[in-house]
């Protein structure tokens, strides 16, 4: 049975209703891959700045070579004090920006561990 010529532009309009939401779907998997490496980042950050804190070394350069992703001033590493189970170092990181597309800037995860 063949479709009539107006059905086929029905189909035709409906899937072209259908790409905004994949545009937006596809943006909302992009902010939630983006948060998860910068927490991965900021987490492996703030071990190592607890490691060069507990051995005498400043944590903020320690931390720093950990972090790529949010750039030279997408860190911020701040020591805490000194806990039970060693000096405490909390990292937060900014979102990556694409290069084409919105920033994503307004996304900041925070990692903190101890030693």
């Amino acid at each position: 049975m063949s479709l009539s010529h107006r059905q086929r532009g029905q189909a035709g309009a409906e899937l072209l209703a259908l790409v905004p939401a994949f545009l937006i779907l596809g943006l909302i998997c992009w902010v939630i891959l983006a948060s998860a490496a910068s927490w991965l980042s900021a987490g492996g950050a703030a071990r190592a700045g607890a490691r060069a804190a507990a051995v005498g070394d400043p944590a903020r350069d320690a931390a720093g070579r950990v972090v790529r992703l949010g750039g030279p001033d997408g860190a911020r590493v701040r020591e805490l004090d000194e806990g039970a189970a060693g000096p405490r170092v909390r990292v937060s990181v900014r979102a990556p920006r694409m290069r084409r597309g919105p920033a994503l800037g307004w996304i900041a995860v925070q990692a903190e561990a101890s030693r």
